[in-house]
């Protein structure tokens, strides 16, 4: 939510920013889960990004069940109508040549893009000391073989990334992964879903990106 620029694998839009996976804010009261947290928000920046995309810079505190207190935290929130003729979500990959590949770099290889999330977690191969604190003991051996549905700790990615219909990486089979989830792009059936560690792709599924276990662990 908060967007940072640096990131092997992001979402990007195309003439549009996702729906689902930022929070969408339609008042000042957010609310993530009734169960988990509340929170307040003030709104920063309000722009139209273009018929039906709308981008808010929010300033919000939160309040856990424990009544721990969170905050003030700068969110960055999109909203999409993907009912509006053009408008659609994608995952994108970041170029593996360039290993740390900032979303304004990869704008450049997508035509028409509007608005970019940071997207899933991902094994440094370029680094001979990184220690992959997502998935503990996934091995340099292992990141740097191909994806495999067979073999979820195969690749640089350490959660799911499915484009159109070619898995690109899989949720890891590790400890530190345990409640991965997922951004499913499916138009107006997009949804999120909290899966198991390991856990492949539901079945037909051609675009999906998976995020950290806090995206809705708070």
């Amino acid at each position: 939510l908060s967007l940072s620029t640096m990131s092997l694998r992001v979402l990007i839009v195309t003439l549009a920013l996702l729906a689902c996976a930022t929070l969408s804010v339609h008042s000042l009261s957010l609310d993530l889960d009734a169960d988990r947290s509340e929170w307040d928000c003030t709104v920063l920046v309000h722009k139209v990004k273009r018929p039906g995309i709308e981008w808010q810079r929010l300033n919000c505190t939160g309040v856990l069940p424990s009544g721990e207190h969170l905050g003030p935290l700068i969110f960055n929130v999109a909203t999409a109508d993907l009912s509006t003729p053009g408008i659609r979500v994608v995952p994108a990959q970041a170029d593996p040549v360039k290993q740390l590949q900032n979303l304004a770099d990869m704008s450049t290889q997508i035509p028409n893009v509007v608005l970019g999330v940071n997207g899933g977690y991902f094994w440094r191969v370029d680094s001979k000391s990184f220690i992959d604190d997502v998935c503990f003991l996934k091995s340099h051996a292992e990141a740097l073989e191909k994806a495999s549905a067979e073999h979820p700790n195969y690749g640089i990615g350490d959660g799911l990334m499915v484009v159109n219909g070619t898995l690109l990486s899989s949720n890891c089979d590790c400890l530190g992964y345990a409640r991965p989830t997922a951004l499913i792009i499916d138009g107006h059936q997009s949804r999120i879903d909290v899966m198991h560690r390991g856990a492949p792709a539901p079945p037909g599924v051609l675009n999906a990106i998976a995020a950290g276990p806090n995206l809705v662990s708070l």
